[in-house]
């Protein structure tokens, strides 16, 4: 912050973060606001909307910083990096970078895996490096299954496959 002009946040202009009311989200927002506060010097106004008008308004773009979920659908790091694409109808934050735009479409059409890794993976090191995004937490489950029950698996995604599940 002091190499940016704002030693201890000093003068950083207020920001507005903006998130659903549904569901956590009003907590998350709240531990976001009092860290930046206590370790940047930042000021940070809370907006909460409703679904379908936080819907609406991150569409169009008319927000500051913005709450954004997403899990993956399928197991392959294209299901995040795809969002970041100049195009996507997921890329709410609007952001855009040739290079990145260039990376991803390699990694598409690409039929060798070594060549799409390499090129998700540098695609990856852009979109880290220029930070559109600020990863903030990770979706978890917790449940507890029983010793008894045999063949129970998660897969990637994290779905719970009780398809094979027996009981001893």
């Amino acid at each position: 912050m002091a190499e940016a002009g704002y030693p201890d946040g000093q003068g950083f202009p207020e920001l507005t973060l903006m998130y659903n009311s549904e569901g956590d989200h009003k907590a998350i927002a709240e531990a976001v606001q009092e860290m930046w506060k206590k370790n940047l010097g930042i000021n940070v106004k809370l907006d909460s909307q409703e679904w379908a008008v936080f819907q609406e308004t991150r569409t169009q773009g008319n927000y500051e910083i913005a709450r954004h979920g997403w899990l993956g659908d399928y197991v392959d790091p294209m299901t995040m990096l795809d969002m970041w694409y100049s195009k996507s109808g997921q890329n709410d934050a609007r952001w855009k970078n040739s290079q990145y735009d260039q990376l991803i479409d390699l990694a598409k059409k690409s039929g060798d895996q070594n060549e799409r890794m390499e090129a998700m993976h540098k695609a990856e090191e852009i979109l880290m490096g220029e930070m559109p995004i600020i990863p903030v937490y990770y979706y978890t489950d917790q449940y507890l299954i029983n010793p008894k029950i045999k063949g129970f698996y998660y897969d990637p995604l994290g779905f719970k496959v009780f398809l094979y599940a027996t009981k001893e």
